[in-house]
């Protein structure tokens, strides 16, 4: 990313320098990352504080980074409905642009998010952005918050991106971790004999597949790399493993194996009871990668735009 940009620009410089200091000790109670097409632009979520109407709730918004960052102060907008800030523009607080006479340059990304946190609790509906709302109308959307669907329209998106595997293979890791495990064949077998290459994680695990072999070890095994999968029913993974035999098998036989083309067909309907804090669908305490830790956060929070793909509704 680092070569797409300026590096003798301060503003740069220090946003890619807090970028690396928030992947190498990242937080318990927010995530936060840059758009890949713009570093001014960065997605955040965060997680309401404890013993608060808001706890549970996980919300998503962006930061919108100025040309003379640090010595100016970032705008916050909220995406996500929470019952203390209004959505879709920017709030007001002491931290933000609205208020440039207290900003200090020595503040950062971490300390707007840490300081967002605690101002969840605050009774104030005078600034700009502010709502109150009952506590009973927050329990519930902090609970609406945690919500990890897609429609099959946006699953089907990510299944079919045209240019992006990354997509594809998201796609195939929210299906693994949210379908029901008797409806994943119908989901994973049109893409078994794909031979698009996708890598999902960097760093010391980092390793090239195709979307076809993740598809097939998606249904063969309970752990893709260092994460913990739902465990799939005994008797239903080992049918699995049998269809993915004579799967292999028939596909020798031309016969057969158009069979298989014809009756191969999506899913269309995902169920799923799963609840969610800052570990939304995969188990991010045992991802090492930060991308899938931010990406996947996006893609049960967001439903639009991310820096990676489009999920229509």
């Amino acid at each position: 990313m680092e070569a797409n940009y300026n590096m003798k620009n301060p503003a740069v410089r220090r946003i890619f320098k807090e970028y690396k200091e928030l992947k190498a000790s990242p937080s318990q109670d927010f995530l936060a990352f840059p758009f890949e097409e713009d570093i001014f632009m960065w997605h955040f979520a965060v997680k309401g504080p404890q013993d608060t109407p808001f706890a549970g709730g996980l919300y998503h918004g962006r930061i919108i980074l100025p040309a003379e960052y640090p010595y100016k102060p970032p705008g916050l907008i909220f995406e996500t409905k929470n019952g203390r800030f209004k959505t879709d523009l920017k709030i007001c607080l002491s931290i933000t642009d609205y208020h440039p006479e207290s900003w200090q340059p020595s503040w950062g990304i971490r300390t707007l998010l840490t300081a967002l946190i605690s101002f969840f609790p605050v009774k104030d509906a005078s600034s700009f952005g502010a709502i109150l709302k009952s506590d009973e109308t927050r329990r519930q959307l902090a609970k609406d918050s945690q919500k990890p669907f897609l429609k099959v329209k946006q699953i089907n998106n990510l299944l079919n991106h045209p240019s992006n595997n990354y997509a594809k293979g998201i796609g195939l890791l929210y299906l693994r971790y949210v379908g029901k495990s008797d409806t994943l064949w119908d989901w994973f077998s049109p893409y078994f004999d794909s031979e698009d290459e996708v890598v999902l994680t960097s760093g010391p695990l980092s390793k090239s597949t195709t979307i076809g072999k993740l598809a097939e070890s998606l249904l063969k095994e309970n752990k893709y790399l260092n994460t913990n999968l739902p465990r799939i029913p005994v008797p239903i993974q080992r049918k699995y493993i049998k269809q993915l035999d004579d799967y292999e098998r028939d596909k020798k036989n031309p016969k057969k194996s158009r069979k298989y083309e014809e009756d191969s067909d999506h899913g269309t309907s995902i169920e799923t009871g799963i609840n969610l804090g800052l570990s939304p669908v995969l188990n991010l305490n045992t991802i090492e990668d930060h991308n899938i830790k931010t990406r996947v956060i996006l893609l049960v929070t967001q439903k639009k735009k991310t820096n990676t793909m489009i999920l229509e509704g």
